[in-house]
């Protein structure tokens, strides 16, 4: 399979300099790294959060979970909802399940980047397949999409740490 004509046509008119990377499937963003072969804070993985009742990319590190009391207080605000992928399809009708790219412009969406990219390096994602990743420049990305950059997300391993540690100032 390959990037669907919306997502291919959304990258060229955008001016983004972009490649495709074909693989095998795969489900998880963290599967991508082998393909990739780049550092976990290269690759994105892209949710879906409702947020003040509209919805909103969140993107972080595939190696990293989202704190979900920490986005609340980076975004002040009570109204945050992850969405799950059954309550996506319909609208990323373009893309497989999972696979959405984190194109804000493309969707009518605002994105919420995590402070934890590599600042100065390419980043990763699923192009709408779980067949093919795009990779670009991190710095197009930030002048094309326009995210609210934001320290939401903690990697995997410190997470019930963090946990912990942030339940004890509530």
């Amino acid at each position: 399979m390959s990037v669907p004509n919306k997502i291919k046509s959304y990258l060229e008119d955008s001016k983004y300099h972009f490649q495709v990377i074909e693989h095998s499937p795969t489900e998880r963003s963290l599967e991508n790294l082998s393909t990739a072969k780049c550092p976990p804070t290269q690759l994105a993985k892209v949710l879906v959060f409702e947020i003040n009742k509209r919805k909103s990319f969140v993107i972080l590190p595939s190696d990293e979970l989202v704190h979900l009391g920490t986005l609340k207080d980076e975004l002040e605000t009570g109204q945050v909802k992850m969405l799950r992928e059954s309550d996506l399809e319909e609208y990323f009708n373009d893309c497989e399940v999972g696979a959405t790219p984190p194109f804000g412009g493309l969707y009518n969406m605002p994105i919420y980047l995590s402070s934890h990219f590599q600042k100065d390096q390419e980043m990763y994602f699923n192009g709408g397949t779980h067949t093919d990743l795009v990779r670009m420049p991190y710095q197009e990305f930030l002048i094309v999409e326009h995210p609210t950059i934001a320290n939401f997300s903690v990697p995997i391993k410190d997470f019930s740490d963090y946990r912990e540690e942030y339940r004890r100032f509530f």
